[in-house]
């Protein structure tokens, strides 16, 4: 995303010679303004321009009035002087007026920068001769005359007070808040000025300009067009180009440079882009802040365009290392998207050749006309004259490459180097730019603290040093220079240094490699050090610290100081307050595995006593992050609460007594640097931490386990499927049942009970449609939780199907040995294959719609072709073939069989690999880009597909895994068991499956005591688990059928449970035994409540009894509700409340007659204790003396004094606020 901070560039102007002193303290006054505003994400760019060698600078005056007019604050301080009057004026015209550069500044300034940004101090000093005080006097009346703001001044403090309160005062009239972010706008500015500079001087390639608008005037099914070329060759002044000629049609355009902007080769960069210019276009209404979100909107809303679109993506080489897999961009987008790419050959070129319906076409060097005509513009241009020798030596040096044609011309222009003299490669011509400059900077700037060609080596070592850029500020700060270095670098490297988004970038990637070059690692390394040097001085106030000190630092291999500032609480507390939650994650990332620069493994740092850091703890933050990433993007205030409540419990001795077990491998056994130790020493000392939660127990999710959730069902799991936005899970069981759920919560989002077994489920690719396999094929739709339609043959078993990548074909394996195809839009049948005599496992089909392969009970793979109907081959196992998956690519093909997983080469038609796994596998899928390799067998083996080495085990299931499948980032993995469950595991993590005390299923209700020393959980699972409210520890557990809901008595000597079989029990505290059951309920129990020896219990059916609680028996029986009673409550004034859904009654508590009725218009809202408590999208929002606390994925929330209760799931947890005032 781009990020919302502002610049603010203020131009001084001023006479030089009287008013040196007043300069450089202004300079300072401008940082401490920025120290006041920074909060407002505002940051101030001062432009105070002093030409001391006006004779080596014949561009002054245009220099000056060109940053007059990239200002957006005119400041003007005026002495006794008025200025030197240079001959000529803007663009080398004569100087008739005789102005002076001062004034020719002030008179811009009030042509183009509004009236309210500008402003004027006049001081007062010794006339000397020759001063011109005249004209001086003549200036300020002309000032003053136009009704401008002046201040006069008669001293330096008066006058530096004077810009300190006014410039303070118009910022903030301004920007009273933090600047809006504009997004849209910023993103076609910054599209628009990139294409501009690409398309400078463009000219020749015609044939391939032509090529590209007939491909995306075409509507054939191969719509992904991918250009190689070589660097250099011009393929992103092509694109740009290309857009420009096309920009003038009413085809929607949306493209993306990598290089454009300063997040444009991350990720989150490239997607929001391209969202937000389908915004734009009315095609995608909303733009998530999660990347996991805006990926599936920005896929989705491809995917539902019906209309002509072109999305351009250029240098896909140049993408950050956590984007080369590409499963960020849609690798099957329907024909009216024609999608062009380009990349240089690289591991990202291999990717898209993979996609299903890609050509590659190659950008081959100018050829000799279009050399010709550059040279030939260049030169009309700049009145050169070339001789035939001249342009024959461009020609053969050029070797058709544009980019040395244009630095070369450039050069020659600009230094008059005869050619013969120029280097004859890209790289060696910009070394001999930089010789030359270096030459040059040394007799403009004999001053200079340092020799000036190790200056511009630094300048521009700084700028590769810059994650995305450097702002040019930072260069002058760093450097110990003024404006007039700075601004004569930016022109005289204009060819090879761009402006983007006021950050100095290299033009190309070859210049930037160049320097790289030139500098070498130890080199580079020093300007990365001087940048985290001037980044941690200023301070993480400055936002630029808190985007760039970590790249810095591990970029100079200061990994001491990386480990201290990545567990500097107020640092990540600070860039979480920034909304860069994703960034610091990023951080971490990078900082655990940077391709050439990584934590080192004997990294250490002891940030207190006996409180150590190393790279296992940066792991074990990044996990916690990572979890919890878009909960901490929406509240950054949590992030104290997020680490610690993970981060404790992960080593903490005192975890043990949570789990079923104990184990010397365990966290909490190993000698090693203590996660607990760094939680706890932030809690004690974080400055900027916010009220939190505080669990008392573990939280469900452990740092070191691969497995991230499980669901139940009651009988073995038959399918599984995740969703393309990885929030979703679909399961089938032989419990007949198919169930749809949010992977974070555990809630059912859609559940259906049938007659027979459900034998396998598939979501549609955007996730809104769960396909159910049964006695039919059934389509759902997952939100509205309804049937939309049927397909095929009525009353036939379907026992597997399997779904197209792009969702428009859909393959089932009948029980009657037969293999049928349906289009799932027309719902008709398109292929029928019946030449089976054994009964079929598994099918896949290719993601180009050629093929389906099939495994059947008979031991054999057979292939079939979707377009004639023909079986391509078939393939003999020794054992039953229980699942096959083709790569993405379609060249492969991934057997599961007898004790092995096999290759198929859909080219040689013949295994090329097997590997004996000494297990059955069950079933085998890829990964989306086709790296990794699942099996599931007892356990579930991931193997890389380059090699097959075995990456992972994760174990923990039960029995055999029958499904697995990826989620489409590759970073988490789902599986079925017939051990009833269905497991969701990060691919990244590992470690051991630890067992703690929780609930089988999802849990009922939950309760806690009036003293808040116990609390109580109740399950489907038929269990009560009773839990130490101040430990958290189980205590014990028993069982009294399905749970419906439970009470604490107010002495807090029975817990009260409620049974889906009509019952009441009443469990003993003190003697831990159940004292007795009450019958007479004609349904389930739904509520329940307690005042001295009376216990109250409504019911399904509206009815409500009251019992002795000492006699064990009912004493009044209510017909209260027509419905379910929802609530029941005992109140101060000798009166029951009871509701339910749509009607309020109370009665008397003495002999229960109605004295009151109201119908309700809104819901009742459950009773959640002492706090005020919203649920929202699955966020828990508590309220406590006007604070408010956040939790994620909560359910059944009870409050009591300094206990929160809550399942998440099955699993219930506890919490104590902290830091509530």
């Amino acid at each position: 995303m781009l990020n919302t901070w502002k610049m603010l560039k203020v131009f001084v102007s001023s006479t030089f010679l009287d008013l040196e002193l007043e300069r450089d303290r202004l300079h300072q006054i401008f940082e401490k303004i920025e120290q006041k505003i920074l909060h407002k994400r505002l940051t101030i760019c001062s432009y105070d321009l002093r030409w001391r060698d006006r004779s080596s600078t014949e561009h002054v005056v245009d220099w000056c009035i060109r940053m007059v007019e990239q200002c957006d604050y005119f400041i003007a301080i005026l002495g006794n002087r008025y200025g030197w009057i240079p001959e000529k004026g803007v663009d080398g015209k004569q100087n008739k007026e005789g102005y002076s550069v001062t004034e020719m500044e002030i008179r811009k300034a009030l042509e183009i920068i509004p009236k309210e940004r500008r402003f004027f101090c006049f001081t007062q000093g010794e006339e000397k001769s020759g001063d011109n005080v005249a004209a001086t006097t003549k200036l300020k009346q002309f000032i003053q005359n136009e009704g401008e703001t002046v201040f006069h001044c008669d001293n330096v403090a008066e006058l530096l007070d004077n810009v300190t309160s006014h410039f303070q005062k118009v910022v903030n009239s301004e920007y009273p808040n933090a600047p809006q972010s504009e997004e849209q706008q910023s993103y076609r500015d910054i599209l628009r000025n990139f294409l501009a500079e690409k398309v400078h001087r463009f000219c020749g390639r015609k044939e391939y300009l032509r090529s590209l608008h007939e491909f995306v005037d075409a509507n054939d099914r191969q719509n992904y067009l991918c250009i190689e070329a070589v660097a250099g060759t011009g393929k992103s002044a092509l694109l740009a180009k290309f857009i420009c000629e096309r920009g003038g049609t009413k085809i929607p355009i949306v493209a993306h440079f990598m290089g454009m902007g300063r997040d444009s080769r991350q990720i989150s960069g490239i997607v929001h882009n391209i969202a937000e210019q389908l915004k734009v276009w009315n095609i995608l209404k909303e733009v998530p802040s999660d990347l996991e979100s805006l990926q599936l909107a920005v896929k989705k809303s491809l995917e539902a365009y019906t209309q002509p679109l072109i999305l351009i993506v250029d240098g896909l080489d140049e993408v950050a290392d956590n984007g080369r897999d590409l499963l960020w961009l849609p690798r099957s987008l329907p024909q009216n998207i024609r999608i062009i790419l380009s990349s240089r050959p690289a591991d990202t070129l291999d990717r898209v050749q993979d996609f299903p319906f890609v050509t590659t076409k190659q950008l081959m060097p100018l050829s000799m006309n279009e050399t010709n005509e550059i040279i030939e513009i260049f030169s009309q241009k700049h009145r050169l004259n070339f001789s035939t020798d001249d342009k024959e030596l461009l020609r053969k040096r050029a070797s058709g490459n544009p980019l040395y044609l244009k630095v070369a011309l450039e050069e020659v222009a600009t230094s008059g180097i005869a050619v013969g003299q120029l280097a004859v490669s890209i790289e060696a011509l910009f070394e001999q730019v930089l010789e030359r400059l270096e030459k040059d900077f040394s007799t403009k700037f004999p001053s200079l603290q340092s020799p000036a060609a190790a200056m511009i080596q630094t300048y521009l070592g700084l700028i590769a040093a810059g994650e995305n850029g450097v702002l040019e500020k930072e260069v002058k700060d760093i450097l110990s220079v003024g404006d007039d270095f700075v601004m004569l670098a930016r022109k005289s490297l204009r060819t090879f240094v761009v402006q983007r988004q006021n950050f100095l970038n290299f033009f190309h990637p070859q210049f930037e490699l160049a320097i790289k070059m030139r500098l070498g690692k130890s080199g580079m390394r020093n300007c990365h050090k001087k940048m985290a040097a001037y980044l941690h001085k200023k301070g993480h106030e400055y936002y630029r610290t808190l985007e760039e000190l970590p790249f810095q630092l591990q970029w100079a291999e200061e990994y001491e100081q990386l480990l201290e500032v990545l567990t500097q609480f107020d640092f990540l507390q600070a860039k979480c307050n920034a909304h860069m939650v994703a960034e610091l994650k990023n951080d971490l990332d990078f900082a655990l595995n940077g391709q050439v620069v990584k934590l080192r493994q004997s990294s250490e740092f002891e940030m207190a006593p006996q409180v150590r850091v190393n790279r296992e703890i940066i792991s074990l933050m990044n996990r916690a992050i990572g979890i919890d990433g878009q909960f901490l993007q929406d509240h950054p205030q949590c992030l104290l609460q997020t680490l610690w409540n993970y981060g404790y419990w992960h080593d903490h001795h005192d975890a043990q007594q949570h789990f079923t077990k104990d184990d010397p491998t365990y966290a909490w056994n190993q000698d090693k640097p203590k996660f607990h130790l760094v939680v706890e020493h932030w809690r004690q000392n974080a400055s900027s931490s916010s009220p939190w939660l505080r669990a008392i127990r573990p939280l469900p999710t452990r740092l070191d386990s691969p497995v991230l959730n499980i669901f139940q069902h009651e009988q073995p799991v038959t399918g599984i499927d995740i969703s393309s936005d990885g929030t979703k899970a679909a399961s089938g069981s032989y419990d007949c049942t198919l169930r749809v759920w949010d992977i974070h919560t555990n809630k059912i989002l859609l559940e259906h009970t049938y007659e027979a077994p459900v034998n396998d489920v598939r979501f549609s690719p955007d996730g809104s449609m769960v396909y159910s396999a049964g006695l039919q094929i059934d389509v759902w739709d997952v939100s509205q939780g309804e049937k939309i339609k049927s397909l095929g043959e009525e009353n036939v078993l379907i026992t597997k199907m399997t779904l197209s990548a792009n969702g428009e074909l859909l393959a089932v394996a009948t029980a009657d040995n037969r293999v049928v195809v349906y289009n799932t839009i027309s719902k008709q049948q398109v292929a029928c294959f019946a030449d089976y005599s054994h009964a079929i496992s598994n099918l896949s089909i290719s993601s180009d719609l050629k093929f389906l392969a099939s495994g059947d009970y008979g031991n054999s793979m057979k292939i079939w072709d979707l377009q004639s109907r023909e079986l391509v081959t078939s393939y003999e196992s020794e054992g039953i073939i229980s699942d096959v998956d083709f790569h993405p690519g379609n060249k492969k093909i991934a057997i599961s069989t007898h004790i092995y997983f096999q290759i198929w080469d859909m080219e040689a038609q013949k295994i090329v690999h097997s590997h004996n796994l000494g297990a059955a596998p069950m079933s085998i899928t890829y990964s989306s880009d086709g790296e990794t390799l699942a099996i599931g067998a007892q356990q579930i083996f991931l193997f890389d597909t380059k090699e097959y080495k075995q990456q992972a085990v994760l174990e923990g299931h039960d029995s055999i895994v029958g499904s697995v499948h990826f989620t489409p980032d590759g970073k988490k993995l789902i599986s079925g068991s017939m051990d009833k469950t269905v497991r969701l595991w990060s691919t990244k993590v590992q470690g051991t499956s630890l067992q703690a005390h929780e609930h089988k299923f999802l849990i009922s209700d939950m309760a806690i005591s009036e003293d808040a020393h116990f609390v109580a959980s109740g399950s489907y699972d038929q269990f009560v688990m009773l839990w130490d409210g101040i430990t958290g520890k189980r205590i014990t557990q028993f069982s009294t059928g399905v749970v419906s809901c439970l009470l604490f008595s107010p002495c807090n000597t029975l817990l009260i449970i409620g049974t889906h079989d009509n019952k009441i029990h009443l469990w003993n505290l003190e003697s831990q035994t159940l004292t007795c059951t009450l019958s007479g309920h004609s349904q389930s129990i739904s509520s329940l409540a307690m005042s001295g020896n009376t216990i109250l219990s409504g019911s399904e059916d509206g009815s409500i009894f009251v019992w002795s609680a000492k006699e064990q028996q009912c004493i009044h029986q209510l017909d209260a509700h027509d419905i379910r009673v929802v609530s029941l409550e005992f109140t101060d004034d000798n009166t029951v409340v009871s509701h339910s859904y749509i009607e309020k009654k109370v009665w008397s508590a003495d002999n229960y007659e109605c004295l009151e009725k109201e119908q309700l218009t809104a819901a009742v809202t459950a009773n959640t204790g002492t706090y005020d408590v919203e649920i929202d999208e699955g966020v828990m929002k508590i309220t406590i003396n006007g604070q408010p606390l956040f939790f994620p994925y909560l359910e059944n929330v009870f409050c009591r004094e300094n206990r929160i209760i809550g399942n998440s799931g099955n699993y219930p947890l506890i919490f104590e606020p902290e830091r509530i005032s």
